[in-house]
């Protein structure tokens, strides 16, 4: 009897080892769906949007910064690579007008985008045009999602959704975004 359930026991392991090795081989590497952006309407998560201009001298080189949350939009002019802020400005915002940003930014495509390894490095891309990152930071500061873009037509970058949509998205959400920006020459 002692035999018999050892070996009911053994051959049970070989057919679990059987069926997970099997079982593995036959899953695909799941794919993570993004939650909806009007989920994040009621919580301290911010969607970002940055245009750094050509790469040039430091004393040269800039970039404006928007931040969008539930309860403000903020721009900043940066100016050279340390991100020396010579210019910011704090709107108030309120989860109503959020919750309708964030509704346009899913239309156009916010966060379509690749994390393919070859194409993942903004850095230097694009050396004579602007180049667009698009950012969803969670309130500790923690990225949820990086993708960029840019002005060159021969770069592919990782963002893969309506770039000029989202770009004049994050423009309307700063009231005289262009009295702002008058003096960047981005």
């Amino acid at each position: 009897m002692r035999f018999f359930v050892t070996v009911l026991i053994a051959l049970s392991l070989l057919v679990l080892v059987f069926v997970l090795i099997i079982k593995g081989f036959s899953n695909h590497p799941s794919q993570t769906v993004p939650q909806p952006l009007t989920s994040y309407a009621a919580t301290d998560t911010s969607m970002q949007f940055v245009i750094s201009g050509p790469v040039s001298a430091d004393q040269t080189h800039q970039a404006i910064t928007m931040n969008i949350s539930q309860t403000q939009a903020q721009i900043n002019i940066i100016q050279g690579y340390q991100g020396q802020i010579i210019n910011s400005k704090n709107f108030t915002n309120n989860e109503s007008a959020y919750l309708n940003f964030l509704s346009a930014l899913q239309l156009a495509e916010f966060t379509k985008g690749t994390s393919n390894l070859y194409t993942t490095a903004d850095l230097g891309a694009c050396s004579f045009g602007d180049r667009y990152n698009l950012q969803i930071i969670n309130g500790t500061g923690q990225t949820i999602q990086n993708f960029w873009a840019d002005s060159c037509s021969n770069r592919d970058g990782t963002f893969k959704g309506l770039l000029n949509t989202v770009e004049q998205l994050f423009f309307a959400q700063i009231p005289n975004y262009g009295d702002l920006t008058s003096s960047v020459d981005i």
